[in-house]
Parts: structure tokens; sequence; C-alpha cells
């Protein structure tokens, strides 16, 4: 009978293991053999808590008390194997009575370590998902780079089960620029050489041992004591940061979570991407803003007019120069055809330059202009061809109100006339004049002429020959005033 208990007892694949009311082992099979690598000859007659409770002996002493005083059957705990390693059981045991006699204790250790380790990774994994979770809910709510990446190392540090978690931004050199989580304040500066690999070479590095490996001989990620993996924090071959991550030694599934934690400084890279651009967006649009309202302000002050119309001829912008020009009221000539303040005479002119203007980018000539109120002013106008990727898409027109001008103009052309009619009235009366005293002059030139053969004596021929000479000389005068007065 009894052969027959020990060969039932042999015969099952779990540890069965008894021990006497003092907690000395007794029966000890194959099972538990094979589960905590003591023989049997070694496990017989020893402590069952000072052979298999390992750092746990104190406690596992109380348990098998507890057991003998029937006050526990089924629990739980971490036993330890001959060479130190933890075993994982659940432990279903029993007091041994008879005749009323407590004579020790029966207990059935199950190895439940692949189970717990299964538990353990679910764990794990959901924590890390739930990481995941929360930096993604960061990367759209966060839009300031250095609070992203902190709050993403704590998360993961929080979830994971790292030893160390680390996060730097670099500058355009890939020199290091901001103090994150994760870096002490005396080494954050200089870049460790498993730091400087991964930004020189541009590429992931994963260490299997941070202890032996000699790019980690003076980084603090050895405090992980296991292995380590750096990413760099990039999108389209610009480079943000890097994430640093230290493993204890006792990761779940290495593969897997290196490319959880590669989608994760993939999702990071793509937002610190973002962030830069948006960035670069917000300030090119506050510049172009800023220029659009110098330009309005210049646009404003001018004393010319200035306005946009598109390739359909509709006005799109007018300054308050041109509307006063034309005596309209704010914005009521946006959205009209130019045609509006064109005069019926000249539509057709205008019509032809305009559809010149898209083959020619500027063009400068005058024209009239109607007012609101129907008054007609000449202007001088400046026209611009605007073109888009080399497609015509409208003109800008500077517009000179030369009324003053042309009224200066006209004043000139009067007085030049007037001047003009001045000069032909004295050069008529000097022509007139001189004809009508030549005629007198010619007849004194005559009678001068006939007195020298009357025999004068000689004081009268030195006074006839005196006249004779004096009114050739004026005769001569008044030739030259003729000629001057036709040559004016």
């Amino acid at each position: 009978m009894e052969l027959h208990l020990q060969t039932l007892i042999d015969s099952i694949s779990d540890a069965v293991v008894a021990v006497d009311s003092r907690g000395q082992v007794i029966i000890w099979n194959p099972g538990a053999e094979e589960m905590f690598g003591y023989r049997r000859k070694e496990a017989i007659g020893q402590q069952i808590d000072e052979l298999i409770g390992g750092p746990e002996e104190k406690a596992a002493k109380q348990i098998t008390r507890n057991i003998l005083n029937r006050r526990v059957s089924n629990f739980i705990a971490t036993r330890y194997r001959k060479d130190g390693k933890p075993v994982s059981v659940s432990i279903s045991a029993s007091p041994v009575v008879y005749k009323n006699f407590l004579i020790g204790a029966v207990a059935v250790y199950k190895d439940i370590s692949e189970l717990i380790h299964k538990d353990q990774k679910l764990a794990h994994t959901n924590k890390l998902l739930r990481a995941i979770s929360d930096i993604n809910q960061m990367i759209i709510q966060v839009k300031d780079p250095e609070e992203l990446l902190n709050r993403a190392a704590r998360s993961l540090k929080e979830n994971g089960k790292y030893g160390q978690v680390r996060m730097v931004m670099v500058d355009d050199r890939l020199q290091p620029v901001k103090l994150l989580d994760g870096w002490e304040e005396k080494s954050w500066r200089r870049l460790t050489p498993c730091l400087e690999r991964v930004l020189k070479r541009k590429r992931s590095l994963f260490i299997p041992d941070v202890q032996k490996s000699p790019l980690c001989r003076n980084c603090s990620c050895r405090k992980s004591g296991g292995w380590a993996v750096i990413f760099l924090l990039e999108h389209n071959r610009e480079v943000f940061g890097v994430m640093q991550v230290g493993y204890p030694r006792d990761i779940f599934d290495q593969a897997g979570e290196i490319k959880l934690l590669e989608e994760i400084a993939g999702d990071l890279g793509f937002a610190l991407y973002s962030i830069r651009k948006e960035k670069e967006k917000r300030r090119v649009e506050t510049e172009l803003k800023n220029l659009q309202q110098f330009q309005e302000k210049i646009l404003t002050s001018l004393a010319e007019g200035v306005v946009v119309e598109n390739t359909r001829g509709i006005i799109t912008y007018v300054n308050p120069a041109l509307e006063r020009m034309l005596a309209y009221k704010p914005g009521e000539l946006l959205g009209k055809h130019w045609s509006v303040f064109i005069p019926e005479d000249q539509l057709e002119q205008v019509r032809r330059k305009s559809r010149s203007r898209q083959l020619r980018t500027q063009e400068r000539y005058e024209a009239r202009l109607k007012t609101r109120d129907g008054r007609l002013i000449p202007v001088l106008i400046h026209a611009h061809s605007i073109f888009d990727k080399k497609k015509f898409s409208g003109v800008v027109s500077v517009i000179t109100d030369i009324s003053n001008l042309k009224k200066i103009e006209e004043e000139l052309r009067i007085s030049r006339e007037e001047a003009l009619a001045a000069s032909r009235a004295k050069s008529e009366f000097l022509a007139n004049m001189s004809h009508e005293i030549r005629t007198p002059l010619n007849g004194v030139i005559g009678m001068a002429q006939l007195l020298q053969y009357t025999q004068p004596n000689t004081e009268q021929q030195e006074y006839l020959h005196y006249l004779d000479l004096s009114a050739k000389n004026l005769l001569a005068l008044l030739n030259d005033i003729l000629d001057l007065s036709k040559i004016e």
C-alpha cells in the first residue's frame, strides 16, 4: 500500500512535498526535484522553508505555521530553486492529522511562472499602450515642444518598466539646447558618446548591455542595469532631438518593445516637425500681415489714386485718394467694373488698352474720368499688368489728377497766344510806320537832289549834301526796321 502511494505521488507532474510537524521534508517527488533543482536525498530531512524560502524564508515559515494550524490552504507565493532563481508557484496545502494528532502537512506546488509572466507582460503592454495613447493626446493638445517631450518622458517612465527615459532637444547644428526630464544638470551640456554617435550617424542605436558597452562608460544610462535604445526624433530628414530609454534586464518582449518605442519616437518627431512648421507659418503670416498693414498705410497716405482690378475688370481694391478724386464713398467702388468712371466717348479706347495690357507689363497715357456727380476730370494713368506664374491675373493702376496741370497749360497757351498777337501787332505797326515814313522821306531826298541842280553856292551845296546824307541814313534805318518786322 505504501509503495502504491509512493508510485502515485511520483507520477504527479507537479511538485508534491510533505513535511512533518516540525516542517522537515519527508516526501519529495520528482516534480519537486525538477521544479526546485534539489535531489530527493538532498531535500529529505531539510527544513522546507530554509530549503526553498530564499529571501522570503521568514514569511514562508509563518505560512507553514499557519498551514499546520489549519489557517491557510491555497495561496500564491515565490519560492527559490537551488541555483537561486525565483519560481512563482501556486500552493495547495493541507495539514495531515492522524487520530486527532497533527503529524505534518502536504503541499502541491504548481509552477505558474509562465502565467505570471504573461499577466505581467499583458499589464506592461497595457501600460505602454496607455502611455502611447497619452502621448498621442499630448501631440494633439500640446503645442510647446519642451512641454511635449517632458510630458512624454514622464508618461513613459510612469507607465513603462524602464530604468531611465531621457530626452534632449538639439539645434540645427545637432547640439543640445534644452534640458528635459531625465537629464542630470551636470551631464546634459556635453553629449555622451552613445548620443553623439546617434546624432553623427543620424541612425538609431541599440545597446544590448550598457554595463559592458564602451559607449556607455560615462553615461547615466548604466543605471537602467540592462540594455538601452536611442532613437532620433526626426521627420523629413530634420532632426529635432533624441529619446533614450534604458531597459531593465527582465523586459518581456525586446523586439516588440523596440518597435513600439520606435513608433513613439516617430510620432514625437512628426509632432516636433508640425510644431516647428506651425510656428514658421504663424511667423510668416504675422510678417505678411505686418507687411500688408505697412503697404496699406503707404497706399492710404498716397496723394495719387490706386485701383486694382481682376481679369474681368472688377475692382478689388481702391485707395482713399481715388475715392476722394472721384467723389465716391469709402468702399462704394469695390465690386464694380472699371467702366463705371469712364466717359462714354472713351469707353472703346480704354477697352482696347485694357485688352492690350494682357500682353504688356505697363502703359502710361492720359484720359478723362467721370466722377460720381458727372464731372469730367483729366488724369494721367500709369497701368501695370499683374502676372501670377506667367498668367495674367489683373491690373494695378496709379491715377494722378492733372486738372491743375491742364489749367496751367491752358493759361500758358492763352498767354503765348496773347504774346504772339502783341508781337504781330508791333511788327505790323512798325511795318506800316516804316512805309508811311519812307514815302515823305523819299520826297525829301528827291527835293534835296533837285536843289543841287539849281547851282547853289558853296555854303548851300554843303547844306544840301548833309541833308541828302542824313535822309539816306534815315532811309537805311527804316529799311532795317522793315526787315526786322518781316523776320518776326
